[in-house]
């Protein structure tokens, strides 16, 4: 049975574009380019002012309640009718949180970090993570999720293997790009630089990579300089503190929230990407930086591995001195970085937003027609 008008919810659309807004807006566009002859139905709580999106626009004004509430209740409770009335068929939401009853509905689990990563979370954003699983895990048609290790957590949450997780792709938006002139970025400068990626919280480990770097300069004085480009989080002021033990002052540069444009030209200025999680659903800058032809520093542990492919040099983030063993591999060894960014490029034309859309529709389809069965 084919999903022919699907819904989605826009708000992910109308907030600035971090990791998870982005792939709502990439996945939304590679469904459309998949499969011209689907609907989408974006369903909003409020006017979107000065954003387009691929498809009708309905708006569900919130209840008072809606916004008091802790739990997502406009969502939950306000949106399933309003999108059957509409005539959609099923619900596909980028996030955990879905509509309740009145269509069948996808959740997407984009990663299992708030239980892997406890640490990193407020209480209260635990438990709402929490509260969100055991009700998709019960009640959503279908989980999506991005590499087979947020599949074994899932089990390992539930307890045993959840049969009704599916798993989808993402990939580097087009943009991103070798580019055959660069000028410098007007905050960095034209000198080399090594670049990390990602919001500022603790999961992303900035401080171990802060740390191994100040190792590693101690040993090779003339390495680059670090660019650190995300948004700041909770606990994100530690890093200056950090920063200063290790007497990296003049050699750290935090540029806050970077625009695409801007980030595609860092990757493509940079000597390489360092991107050393604790944790990863996915881990989209990995791929980014690889369509640059960037070579990639990352993580030996959850999804990491799995999306570099072999294509990026591994490491342990808990430890630093085999952090800095690797910032000074990549920074001293040009046969190894020509290595990692030519196999970095052909790992990342392994995927397309086209195929991560097609594979939704896909996921869409096979929820639709248990339904109806």
């Amino acid at each position: 049975m084919t999903a022919r008008v699907i819904g989605m919810d826009a708000r992910p659309f109308l907030s600035t574009r971090t990791g998870v807004e982005r792939y709502a807006a990439h996945v939304a566009d590679g469904m459309l380019d998949a499969d011209r002859s689907r609907e989408l139905l974006f369903f909003a709580d409020r006017p979107p002012e000065g954003v387009a999106l691929p498809g009708r626009v309905v708006v569900v004004p919130p209840k008072p309640a809606d916004r008091a509430a802790p739990f997502d209740l406009w969502l939950a409770r306000r949106v399933g009718p309003a999108a059957r009335a509409e005539g959609a068929q099923v619900f596909f939401s980028t996030s955990s949180k879905f509509p309740l009853g009145s269509i069948p509905s996808i959740a997407t689990i984009h990663g299992m970090e708030w239980w892997r990563c406890p640490e990193a979370y407020g209480c209260g954003q635990r438990l709402r993570q929490n509260a969100w699983m055991r009700i998709a895990l019960r009640r959503a048609a279908r989980l999506v999720c991005f590499a087979s290790s947020t599949v074994d957590d899932i089990g390992a949450f539930r307890g045993q293997a959840a049969e009704r997780v599916r798993i989808a792709s993402e990939a580097a938006a087009p943009h991103f790009r070798p580019l055959d002139q660069v000028p410098p970025d007007p905050q960095v400068g034209a000198d080399p630089f090594l670049l990390v990626v990602g919001t500022l919280e603790p999961r992303k480990n900035v401080d171990g990579v802060l740390r191994a770097y100040g190792r590693a300069v101690r040993a090779v004085p003339s390495l680059p300089r670090l660019v650190v480009a995300g948004q700041a989080a909770r606990r994100s002021d530690r890093l200056r503190s950090v920063v200063e033990a290790e007497n990296l002052v003049e050699r750290v540069d935090f540029l806050g929230y970077v625009s695409d444009p801007r980030l595609v030209a860092l990757l493509n200025r940079a000597r390489a990407l360092l991107f050393l999680s604790l944790y990863e659903g996915f881990g989209l800058p990995i791929l980014e930086a690889m369509a640059c032809g960037t070579p990639v520093v990352t993580s030996d542990r959850s999804s990491m591995p799995e999306v570099a492919g072999g294509a990026a040099l591994l490491t342990d983030p808990t430890e630093p001195d085999a952090m800095a063993d690797a910032i000074m591999r990549v920074c001293t060894d040009d046969a190894l970085v020509t290595d990692l960014s030519r196999r970095g490029r052909l790992r990342a034309n392994d995927f397309s937003w086209r195929r991560a859309g097609s594979e939704i529709l896909d996921i869409l389809d096979e929820a639709l027609t248990d339904a109806a069965a």
